[in-house]
């Protein structure tokens, strides 16, 4: 079969549900919290499994068809030898080095096959695999640009082997390489890709280390693929390694260092705050997590848990969103959380709820999925458009009109990353502690496990995030005594965020309510942001729990200047936005005076959402040129949601007052 033929059957392959990362081999004491597979865990809620959907038939396919377009594809084939070198035609979208993308896409469509097995997919990755394969030299060096293309065109490749991993993606891009052969070997059984992957790995452990090639990466990645090899192999040369590249960063007896915008400014023990790239430092600290709890580090756990208070405290956007300076792509100061001048790259949001998702896993505490909630159903969602096909790779807060989705990028980082993250994420809806079972994430879906060989389901069933009441049904072969914790939202507790980085206006949260088989669990126990259940579960027994949603004024910290005087609005999970096309073709005109009244209501449009309307004002600029307040019906949507209608002024932070609207 031709690979263009392949590509366009790809496109309308059905391959169904939702899937996620693999699980560390060990937690921190011993075999502890675990997240359970994607594999045990079945979407079928619509809000969730809407995204999934378009993720396989239209953004996987999307996808790969734009790599083999821009060459990405063909790049193995010329190191191969299976095309001649001199058809590289380098351009804006095709860049040495940029196959990175392309093991991306590789490993979101191994989450597709290991749901629903599909003969054409498979046979594609198949031919796709052995052009890998072929690219590879053969002592396990892949860096295919380098295989076709003269050292005076390396570019920041340099014209040697590891000559400058600071700043090129030579070992960023077999990070990519490992997490994608980890997952089709997982998906298929194959060890086609694994096989390269181990072989290039062998080859770093050799070059790298004590005595050897001493410096780290520019870009971390590597360490988190070096971490699911290890997993997969139990070779503890791939952990040693991923330890060592963490290790030596700020060393400057070791190598130049690469400085703050790599978090290679100071060793990462004295590294106090989350500083630079913001996609790198979430890369960073989730490599540092997969080695903590694969090795009880506890040094890394303390500095994992500084950097991560530092980010949560100060350095979040209400949209779970992280670096907001365009100037390399980095975290500002402290409180310095511009809205128009935002950043958010869409990549940043992925590897936050990468971090924190991780961190749940080495503490156990609900604040850690508090943020990764908020950043799924915020500031990642916004990233990738309704139709699968066109995306955001920054998200600003605040628009004057000028930003739109685009269909791809110079660097599409963040479409190839889009696709891989999203099946992941039923990986972290569910985990457990030996007879503890977890409720981490809201939304109707079935997870499967066993507790003391005694086969388990709970049957989850929610319109959650627009209603916030959910009832899971538990199935056991037979009843038993075990723990059910189920997460009662940070936001449903009167804490937005886990800090005082933001806080709700009104400060008396409606009562949660939590009942067993018809009857109300009054001041039940709570651990760590858990609602905590014991007894004796048997086949039919019901919990529900009921989260009231009413629409909530938040507030920043003071420092935060840029939003004094304004509120945004969030309903349970939800953040939302003012945009032109629902408000008289203007948003950054409008007032939201602190007593004007609120309601939710559900509305036929952009998939079928959940707005927010009251009474407010906008300005109006008379043709004498004075500004006059006029009654105006608010709009809110889902933030996640904007730019899909019409191009036009958006804002999240609606100002109380005239003197707070930017003339």
């Amino acid at each position: 079969m031709e690979k263009r033929d392949a590509l366009m059957i790809c496109a309308v392959v059905v391959i169904a549900v939702l899937t996620g990362l693999p699980t560390p081999a060990r937690a921190m004491a011993g075999d502890a919290l675990k997240a359970i597979p994607f594999t045990d865990v079945t979407v079928t809620g619509s809000f969730w499994k809407a995204r999934l959907e378009t993720n396989r038939k239209v953004t996987i396919p999307y996808n790969f068809k734009k790599c083999d377009e821009l060459g990405l594809i063909d790049n193995f084939a010329r190191a191969a030898g299976f095309m001649p070198a001199d058809t590289f035609q380098p351009n804006r979208n095709n860049r040495p080095s940029r196959e990175c993308d392309v093991y991306k896409v590789i490993e979101g469509a191994s989450y597709v096959l290991a749901k629903h097995p599909d003969v054409v997919l498979d046979l594609y990755l198949d031919s796709l695999i052995a052009q890998i394969a072929a690219a590879q030299e053969p002592d396990g060096y892949l860096y295919p640009s380098r295989g076709f293309l003269p050292p005076e065109k390396m570019g920041r490749g340099g014209t040697k082997r590891w000559e400058r991993v600071g700043g090129s993606q030579e070992l960023y891009a077999v990070g990519h390489l490992y997490e994608g052969a980890v997952a089709h070997n997982q998906a298929t059984g194959k060890r086609t890709l694994l096989d390269v992957a181990i072989k290039n790995a062998d080859l770093l452990c050799k070059a790298f280390g004590p005595g050897r090639c001493e410096y780290p990466p520019g870009h971390p990645e590597v360490e988190i693929g070096l971490v699911r090899l290890y997993r997969v192999t139990g070779a503890e040369k791939y952990l040693n390694l991923a330890k060592f590249f963490i290790d030596v960063r700020g060393r400057s007896e070791t190598h130049r260092l690469y400085g703050v915008k790599n978090q290679d400014h100071v060793p990462v023990a004295q590294q106090e705050e989350a500083v630079g790239h913001a996609v790198c430092a979430g890369y960073l600290c989730s490599g540092m997590a997969d080695i903590a709890m694969a090795t009880a580090h506890q040094g890394y756990v303390k500095i994992l848990d500084r950097l991560w208070h530092d980010v949560v405290s100060t350095k979040l956007y209400i949209t779970g969103g992280v670096g907001s300076q365009s100037k390399g792509e980095a975290y500002g100061e402290a409180y310095k959380l511009g809205n128009e001048t935002a950043y958010c790259e869409t990549c940043a949001a992925i590897a936050n709820a990468m971090w924190s998702q991780r961190m749940f896993l080495i503490h156990g505490d609900a604040k850690y999925v508090d943020v990764v909630e908020r950043v799924i159903h915020n500031g990642f969602l916004s990233g990738v458009s309704l139709g699968g096909d066109k995306f955001f790779y920054v998200n600003r807060l605040a628009s004057e009109g000028k930003q739109e989705r685009s269909p791809w990028f110079t660097t599409p980082c963040c479409p190839t990353n889009i696709v891989r993250f999203l099946p992941s994420l039923a990986g972290y809806a569910y985990a457990q502690e030996g007879d503890m079972l977890y409720v981490n994430l809201f939304g109707s879906s079935t997870v499967r496990t066993t507790i003391s060989g005694n086969n388990v389901r709970l049957i989850q069933e929610t319109e959650y995030p627009w209603d916030g009441n959910a009832r899971i049904r538990i199935e056991a072969e037979r009843a038993q005594e075990f723990a059910i914790h189920v997460r009662i939202p940070g936001w449903a507790r009167n804490q937005p965020v886990p800090s005082d980085l933001y806080r709700f206006v009104e400060r008396r949260p409606r009562e949660v309510r939590l009942e067993v088989n018809g009857e109300s669990v009054r001041q039940p126990r709570m651990e760590k942001g858990f609602a905590v259940i014991r007894r004796k579960w048997k086949t039919d027994d019901m919990i529900e729990l009921r989260l009231p949603m009413p629409v909530r004024r938040v507030r920043s910290h003071e420092k935060v200047v840029g939003n004094l005087g304004r509120v945004a609005l969030q309903r349970g999970p939800i953040v939302y936005c003012a945009e032109a096309v629902d408000n008289n073709g203007q948003a950054l005109n409008l007032i939201l005076p602190n007593d004007a009244s609120l309601k939710a209501e559900r509305a036929d449009l952009l998939g079928g959402v959940t707005i927010v309307t009251g009474q407010a004002k906008a300005l109006h600029k008379e043709a004498d040129g004075t500004v006059t307040e006029r009654k105006h019906t608010l709009t809110a949507i889902p933030y996640y949601a904007w730019a899909h209608r019409a191009q036009g002024e958006m804002v999240v932070w609606l100002p109380t007052s005239a003197e707070s609207v930017k003339r």
